[in-house]
């Protein structure tokens, strides 16, 4: 009995029950849970086919992410195809109809910029420019793979933070070139021009902005123009200046980041929750 004792555990079951394998019935009872594996499997694969979510048993699915992505926007096509073909055809056809005419005008456009002299001007010119393009092709993209419409549209909400603060700068631009060309005209004689000492550039900016006197600025759509009867007039100064490019900023920064939260809203919440 000691030396019994001293076998490992495995040996002492056999020893003592030499019919527990046979009584458990090991290949059996594993091919039992097989089948109900199986059949769970394929049950969840019916219900996320009925209601258009991807199975969680699906591992091919994550494991394919592209091949997925494929197959669901050629099921788009055929579902679409089958259900009213001639809408589908008529929408695509006009779709890619303005897409490439959109196309074609930006480009051209894009061509002459690049002929002008290499100046900010012309970049910001060029990166204004982009646009129209970039807003057609995802549009199209869209409409072809609908289930990555909010990768194309954080695509378009960052794309017009980009050209407003271009658009911005470009403002500002134009505004110091013409400032500092009619301070220039404004002195007649060369030797005078030299003589005057140069001014802050801000000065002339506010003498063109304010050249037609008070006004009733910032009262504008969408949200100050019902205060416009009652809006006091007055001339922009440094402070204004500032402000404009603060608000400027904080719609490049926002744009996007709203766009993000939006997206992930509508990934992560359902509709009842949201």
């Amino acid at each position: 009995l000691p030396r019994v004792h001293r076998r490992p555990p495995c040996l002492i079951l056999v020893m003592q029950q030499p019919q527990t394998a046979q009584s458990l019935d090991i290949p059996a009872t594993y091919d039992a849970l097989r089948r109900e594996n199986l059949a769970l499997r394929d049950a969840l694969a019916r219900l996320s086919s009925d209601d258009g979510t991807p199975s969680p048993c699906d591992h091919s699915a994550g494991a394919s992410t592209d091949s997925a992505g494929a197959s669901h926007s050629t099921d788009y096509v055929r579902e679409c195809l089958r259900e009213s073909p001639f809408a589908y055809e008529v929408v695509c056809a006009a779709a890619t109809l303005v897409a490439v005419v959109v196309v074609a005008i930006s480009w051209r456009h894009l061509r002459s910029l690049r002929r002008a002299p290499i100046s900010p001007r012309q970049q910001l010119y060029i990166s204004i420019g982009w646009m129209p393009i970039v807003f057609a092709l995802s549009a199209l993209l869209t409409i072809l793979t609908p289930r990555a419409f909010l990768l194309w549209q954080l695509l378009q909400k960052q794309y017009e933070a980009f050209a407003l603060s271009c658009f911005g700068s470009l403002l500002f631009l134009l505004l110091a070139i013409t400032a500092l060309a009619e301070e220039r005209t404004s002195v007649a004689d060369s030797r005078l021009q030299a003589a005057v000492e140069p001014t802050f550039l801000g000065n002339g900016v506010l003498a063109l902005l304010n050249q037609d006197g008070p006004g009733k600025h910032f009262a504008t759509p969408p949200l100050l123009c019902l205060c416009r009867p009652c809006w006091p007039r007055f001339r922009l100064g440094p402070l204004h200046l500032v402000l404009i490019s603060y608000l400027l900023f904080q719609f490049v920064l926002g744009t996007p980041v709203l766009a993000i939260v939006g997206m992930w809203g509508y990934i992560s919440l359902d509709a009842a929750s949201a």
